[in-house]
């Protein structure tokens, strides 16, 4: 699998994952123009490269195939800035 690199990252927000229980901040951004890298991956990572149109992420997260909060809450602050090409 190929890992991917950028020089044009736009931040569309953050998060608090748990208010009131951490002060852990999750900041959100989009990667345009994304060039192929010859980057390894540290042993303990996994990436799967996934390609889904916006209409087939929001059916994901209807069918609950996608649940988890981080996701769910970057996808509401992405969802608006998507473009496929």
């Amino acid at each position: 699998m190929s890992l991917f690199r950028s020089d044009f990252l736009e931040s569309v927000g953050e998060f608090n994952p748990y208010n009131g229980v951490t002060n852990e901040i999750c900041r959100v951004f989009i990667a345009r123009r994304l060039q192929a890298s010859r980057a390894k991956p540290d042993d303990t990572e996994e990436f799967e490269l996934i390609r889904c149109s916006p209409e087939e992420v929001d059916a994901m997260i209807r069918e609950q195939t996608v649940w988890d909060g981080m996701t769910l809450a970057a996808w509401t602050l992405t969802r608006g800035n998507v473009m496929i090409n």
